[in-house]
C-alpha cells in the first residue's frame, strides 16, 4: 500500500496517477479527496478541515461574546489563510464563515501567504498595512504555525494580544505560551498522532477485507481554550490515552 501525503493535491495529481498505475492501492491521508483524485485511491484519513474551521469560528464567536457583554466594541476579522490554491483552503473558510454567521463578527481581510510562521508575519503586515484604518479587532489563523508569525507582527505593530486583538487558530502546531499568556484565545486539537494511528488502522483494515468499511475516515478535532487546556485527553486508536501535549506539535511539550 502506498501512503500519499500531497501538498498540493491538484499540483500532485500526475504523481497519483502515476502510483496507481503500479496497481499498488493507495491511501489519502491530511487532504479531503476530490473529484479529480477519489478514483486513484481507496479512501481518506486525516483531519476534518471543516470541523476544524467550524470549531474555531464558534470559539471566535465566544470571544466576540464576551467582549460585547463587557461593553468592547469593534468586530472585524482578518484572516491568515493556507495558500488559496490549497485544498483545504475553500473547506476551511467556508465552514468558518457559517460559524460567524449572525454574529457582529465581518471578515475585512484573507491573505494565503503560505505556510509557516514566516509567512504568517509576513501577510499579517500586509494585512495590518493594509487595513489598520479600518480597525482590527479579531485575527483567524488556519493554523497555529502561521498565526504564531501573525501574532509577532500585530506585536511589532503595536497592538496588545487578548486585548486590543483576539486570536483564534487551528491545528494546535504553534506555541502553548501563547494561550497560557492570553495572546491567543484558543486553537483546535488535531493530533500527528491520531492521524498515523489512523493511517495504519486503515491500511490494516484494507489488507484484512480488500476495502475500508468507511471511505472518509476522520481524526477528532476538538475546541482547545485556556479553560480546558490543561485537562484536554484523547484516546488513541491503539486504546491508550493521551494528554494534549503528547498531542500536539510545535512547542507544546511539557
Amino acid at each position: 500500500v502506498f501512503i500519499w501525503w500531497p501538498s498540493d493535491a491538484t499540483a500532485g495529481l500526475g504523481s497519483l496517477r502515476a502510483l496507481s498505475r503500479t496497481g499498488v492501492p493507495v491511501l489519502k491521508i491530511n487532504q479531503l479527496p476530490n473529484d479529480q483524485d477519489r478514483e486513484y485511491i481507496f479512501g481518506y484519513a486525516g483531519p476534518d478541515d471543516r470541523l476544524r474551521a467550524r470549531n474555531a469560528g464558534y470559539m471566535m464567536r465566544e470571544a466576540a461574546a464576551r467582549k460585547l457583554a463587557e461593553g468592547g466594541e469593534g468586530f472585524n476579522v482578518l484572516v491568515l489563510s493556507y495558500p488559496h490554491s490549497y485544498g483545504g483552503y475553500g473547506l476551511s473558510i467556508n465552514a468558518f464563515n457559517d460559524a460567524i454567521a449572525g454574529s457582529p463578527l465581518t471578515i475585512i481581510g484573507d491573505i494565503g501567504e503560505g505556510f509557516g510562521q514566516a509567512n504568517g508575519y509576513k501577510g499579517a503586515a500586509k494585512l495590518i498595512a493594509a487595513n489598520r484604518d479600518k480597525g482590527i479587532h479579531f485575527v483567524y489563523g488556519m493554523d497555529d504555525a502561521i498565526l504564531t508569525g501573525g501574532i509577532q507582527a500585530f506585536e511589532e505593530a503595536g497592538y496588545v494580544m487578548g486585548e486590543d486583538v483576539i486570536a483564534v487558530g487551528t491545528v494546535c502546531n504553534g506555541d502553548k505560551q501563547l494561550i497560557e499568556e492570553g495572546k491567543q484565545f484558543g486553537t483546535t486539537l488535531q493530533s500527528p498522532l491520531h492521524e498515523g494511528q489512523l493511517a495504519i488502522k486503515m491500511v490494516e483494515e484494507y489488507l484484512e477485507t480488500g476495502e475500508l468499511a468507511n471511505y472518509i475516515n476522520f481524526t477528532p478535532n476538538p475546541a482547545v481554550t485556556l479553560d480546558n487546556l490543561e485537562t484536554v485527553a484523547l484516546r488513541g486508536f491503539d486504546g491508550k490515552l493521551y494528554g494534549i501535549d503528547e498531542l500536539c506539535s510545535g512547542a507544546w511539550g511539557g
